[in-house]
């Protein structure tokens, strides 16, 4: 009968916030990631492994683990802030000031 009424299940309400603040967060992030950072950083790599005798060539992993750590971190915090901010009571909120 609730559903009937227009009312959801708490836990989808959290879901679904989380999801709409997440979303539009980390693709401007991915696409700038890849488009201004990676050929900067290779670029200063390069130009500091061309200074050695021993030379090795760089590969694209370090940078891909590295989107992947920094994606993974600054997804968790804002998934943490979402759902913390989708499950506190506004009375509470209201009583702390």
């Amino acid at each position: 009968m609730p559903a009937a009424l227009g009312w959801t299940d708490p836990n989808e309400a959290v879901d679904k916030l989380t999801h709409a603040r997440l979303g539009p967060f980390e693709r401007p992030f991915r696409i700038v990631r890849v488009v201004e950072d990676w050929p900067l950083a290779w670029h200063v790599g390069h130009q500091y492994i061309e200074k050695f005798t021993l030379r090795s060539e760089i590969t694209i992993w370090p940078f891909v683990l590295s989107l992947v750590i920094t994606v993974g971190i600054a997804w968790a915090s804002v998934a943490f802030q979402a759902m913390h901010a989708a499950t506190v009571k506004p009375a509470d909120v209201l009583y702390a000031e």
